[in-house]
């Protein structure tokens, strides 16, 4: 389970060089929207508790929607998810459902900075209360 995210540890994560050389930092703005991203998937991932492929409980147990059973409405944002890379590890991003969008993949997903399709998806969580 990936720990939960700082500005600063974006910041470390989101910093890079490019081939001239040239360092890119994120602004805080950056960092900090990065880092709500991350701890919105990450709070996902915690309820939802996904199973290893070939485990014997449940796959997805919780509010995981697979793909094959049902898509969100067109233009709707969730998290997406899938199990990903070698050694499989859960994947979480912000997605968009939009079929037939020049920028979408051929699924029909819009999801920036992922080069995978999702198994899942899920309704983002509710927006904390206005503290006034």
């Amino acid at each position: 389970m990936p720990e939960e995210a700082t500005p600063d540890s974006i910041e470390i994560l989101a910093s890079g060089r490019c081939r001239d050389h040239v360092v890119y930092q994120w602004d805080e703005d950056q960092r900090n929207a990065a880092a709500d991203s991350w701890n919105a998937c990450r709070a996902a991932m915690l309820e939802a508790d996904p199973q290893l492929p070939g485990s014997d409980s449940a796959p997805v147990p919780g509010s995981w929607i697979p793909v094959s059973e049902r898509m969100p409405p067109p233009r709707y944002e969730v998290l997406v998810g899938r199990w990903w890379g070698e050694k499989p590890r859960w994947c979480c991003k912000w997605a968009t459902y939009i079929p037939g969008h020049p920028d979408s993949q051929s699924s029909g997903w819009l999801i920036p900075g992922a080069s995978w399709t999702p198994t899942h998806w899920m309704p983002l969580p509710v927006a904390p209360q206005e503290v006034l």
